[in-house]
């Protein structure tokens, strides 16, 4: 199956949304905000990595799978 992340975020809070492949919103999670002007780039990339990876462990722990992950920049 495959995955999609869409992320809705600003400077105080990030949304990180996974879809399934056929665009059924599956589950999300939550952090503090990715704002470039304020935060490193670097951070900011490292941060929505983080917030994929734990999209992922919970959809794997839901679904007893073992789900891998490619990052599209």
């Amino acid at each position: 199956m495959k995955y999609y992340v869409a992320f809705d975020g600003g400077g105080s809070k990030v949304e990180a949304i996974l879809f399934d492949e056929n665009l059924k919103r599956i589950r999300n999670a939550r952090m503090t905000g990715m704002n470039t002007a304020s935060t490193s780039r670097e951070t900011v990339s490292a941060n929505a990595r983080k917030l994929m990876d734990e999209l992922i462990k919970r959809e794997k722990a839901a679904q007893g799978s073992n789900t891998t992950r490619k990052y599209f920049a």
